[in-house]
């Protein structure tokens, strides 16, 4: 099985996983495990929670994909893979948008600082968190710099990755399962850019 095909599964299995997901919770109240994580996370952390879920809105992140655009251009490594993070980031979020009004499931009651009017299955903040850190993550590993460096950078998106998700549960914007969902969709995603990515990889040396 080659690399691509391997990458294409993963994003099968992930999409897949996130559609049952959406049919257990479609339209339902908050389930026993998203009780349990709010009781554990509602409120804790509340201010860097909030500055966590605004970094996952577009103002930040397209000043922050221009920066890691620009280190690629300057480095000549990884250029590609950022523009098919961008453009996955966006696509990502227009579908997230439909698939909210497909499950169509209700925000949980409890709301701290921000009130939002869309459904909550799956995560938008997620799926960024995935999508677009995530595979930040992924080019910094891969940058010309020193080793130091590339892991400091490539576990400092993780982290924040983390942190974008969690404040989700911890403002009251999402159940713990909505942002499981958004996990799972922004999985795919990034398994698709992966694909894409080795794909070229692959067929660059074919054509010269």
């Amino acid at each position: 099985m080659t690399t691509p095909l391997r990458w294409a599964l993963a994003a099968l299995l992930a999409f897949a996983a996130f559609l049952g997901l959406g049919a257990l919770v479609a339209r339902k109240p908050p389930l026993g495990a998203d009780v349990e994580a709010a009781d554990l996370w509602l409120g804790r952390g509340t201010e860097a929670a909030w500055w966590l879920t605004q970094s996952g809105y577009g103002i930040f992140l397209a000043a922050l994909g221009l920066l890691a655009l620009g280190v690629t251009i300057v480095l000549h490594t990884g250029v590609r893979r950022t523009l098919l993070i961008v453009a996955a980031q966006v696509a990502s979020q227009a579908a997230t948008g439909g698939f909210k009004i497909v499950f169509a499931r209700p925000r949980p009651d409890h709301w701290l600082v921000r009130h939002e009017p869309a459904f909550s299955y799956p995560s938008g903040h997620a799926v960024t968190a995935v999508v677009f850190y995530c595979g930040l993550a992924a080019v910094a590993l891969g940058l010309p710099i020193p080793r130091a460096a590339r892991l400091v950078a490539g576990f400092a998106l993780v982290g924040w990755a983390i942190g974008v998700a969690w404040s989700r549960v911890a403002l009251g914007a999402h159940n713990v399962t909505d942002v499981l969902g958004g996990v799972l969709f922004g999985t795919a995603w990034f398994c698709v850019v992966a694909a894409v990515d080795a794909l070229v990889r692959e067929r660059r040396p074919a054509r010269a």
